[in-house]
């Protein structure tokens, strides 16, 4: 259960890389990082994809490290995490996905004027 926790950061980094070296191409409803702001225009687009997917590597990357001192205290006995605590690991891994989005938003703002 414990492996339960690479789980996030594995897709963040698939997706962050994915938005990143290969955002799409057009402006759509499906795929993407799909904002009012980032859909007004193709430059919009291009940077808020190219933006959020670098956020969520560096911020999976972080929370691959810190998963993986979890995994180790762990396997060592030192903690010992019950599927409630894995639970709420993996609640709290979600904070950075939302966060990159006020932090994208921002950037467009600024971008734009």
């Amino acid at each position: 259960m414990i492996y339960s926790i690479f789980i996030i950061p594995l897709l963040m980094i698939l997706t962050g890389y994915l938005m990143y070296k290969h955002p799409p191409k057009k402006i759509n409803r499906l795929v993407g990082y799909r904002t009012s702001s980032s859909m007004k225009n193709l430059e919009n687009w291009q940077t808020a994809n190219q933006s959020c997917g670098k956020l969520w590597i560096k911020f999976s990357v972080i929370i691959l490290i810190i998963n993986i001192l979890l995994f180790v205290l762990d396997c060592f006995n030192i903690l010992k995490f019950t599927e409630d605590v894995i639970g709420i690991i993996m609640l709290l891994e979600i904070i950075p996905m939302v966060l990159s989005i006020f932090i994208v938003e921002k950037k467009i703002s600024k971008y734009e004027k």
